[in-house]
């Protein structure tokens, strides 16, 4: 009797180990926020369900390098997989989640609209101060990060002025993401790169600055009439983890998908995704 009493007792307790195995989740900074946030609501309908999402942000370099070393059981990028990161060892499946209007952001309660030409004179440095006189404090991200390059994308004074604004001295330059938001929100007169999902999730007084009258909002992105976005992927572990499975299902759930609207997320796929997804 007693051996089959130790039985019973090994295998609740093995039971009790797997049901508080956490799912691990870590990538960049805009993908982490977002999941961080589905992870609470997932909370709501899952009470006993884990979800740890890895802060400071990895990057979506290395949330694939986790991913790959099995450290987390969903990266979260700001890209496509490339195609010698989809070969890596352990990595599944790869595909664009939501996308969200690009947005340069102030935290100035005197500016809510600029244009391309005054937005290129205040990083090449011609415009300093806002009409109030007070000093506009420029959050940039290095050189090579996709932020940068999508704002070299606004236009050619645009990239010209960006390159102009690494030569000026006192300059502050963001780690990730969710620094980035953190300096705009803190700094005064501050302005900078980030997204509109980012500034809602967050939800301190930052307004996303419409560009050449153009309001950064969801509608607009999805007509074409504000043509600067970014995405969201997810990138699944090779063998995913029944909890990853329940949470990957929530993710695409009309709750979720709620949320997603709140926030200024535009959801993108399905799930299970398409097998050309990767």
């Amino acid at each position: 009797m007693w051996l089959g009493a130790l039985l019973i007792l090994g295998m609740s307790l093995i039971a009790t180990a797997s049901r508080a195995e956490p799912l691990r989740i870590g990538g960049n900074g805009a993908g982490s926020a977002l999941m961080e946030r589905l992870a609470q609501e997932y909370k709501r309908v899952e009470p006993a369900a884990e979800v740890r999402v890895i802060m400071p942000p990895l990057g979506s370099g290395g949330g694939l390098r986790a991913l790959s070393a099995g450290e987390v059981d969903i990266a979260v990028v700001g890209r496509a997989l490339k195609p010698d990161e989809a070969a890596l060892r352990g990595v599944g499946r790869g595909f664009e989640y939501v996308k969200t209007p690009f947005v340069i952001a102030s935290n100035s309660p005197k500016v809510s609209d600029l244009s391309l030409a005054q937005l290129a004179q205040i990083y090449a440095g011609h415009v300093v101060r806002w009409p109030d006189g007070s000093s506009i404090r420029l959050i940039l991200r290095s050189k090579f990060e996709s932020d940068t390059v999508l704002m070299r994308d606004f236009s050619a004074e645009m990239s010209a002025a960006i390159d102009a604004s690494y030569e000026r001295k006192g300059m502050t330059i963001a780690d990730n993401d969710i620094d980035a938001l953190d300096l705009l929100a803190k700094t005064p007169n501050a302005l900078g790169p980030t997204t509109l999902g980012l500034v809602r999730i967050d939800g301190r007084p930052l307004t996303p600055l419409r560009i050449d009258g153009i309001e950064p909002t969801v509608k607009a992105m999805s007509s074409g009439a504000y043509r600067w976005t970014k995405s969201v992927h997810l990138v699944t572990a090779s063998a995913l983890t029944p909890q990853a499975r329940k949470f990957l299902a929530f993710l695409h759930s009309d709750r979720a998908r709620r949320l997603l609207a709140a926030t200024g997320q535009l959801p993108v796929s399905t799930w299970p995704p398409a097998a050309n997804d990767k």
